[in-house]
């Protein structure tokens, strides 16, 4: 089952806050900036990360 969960969205890590970063199903994320906070002990089930990089 394939969804979109936002796991953070602030651009900045803050208290209650996260770093972007999105969990597409079950084990794979996509710039995985807030994943232990996000996800607890479901970090356990990731297999797969995608990073998403570029310089301005």
């Amino acid at each position: 089952m394939n969804y979109i969960k936002v796991l953070g969205a602030s651009g900045s890590k803050m208290k209650n806050k996260g770093t972007t970063s999105f969990q597409v199903s079950k084990d794979i994320l996509v710039d995985a900036g807030n994943v232990l906070n996000a996800l607890g002990e479901n970090t356990e089930f990731i297999n797969h990360v995608f990073f998403n990089s570029f310089s301005c």
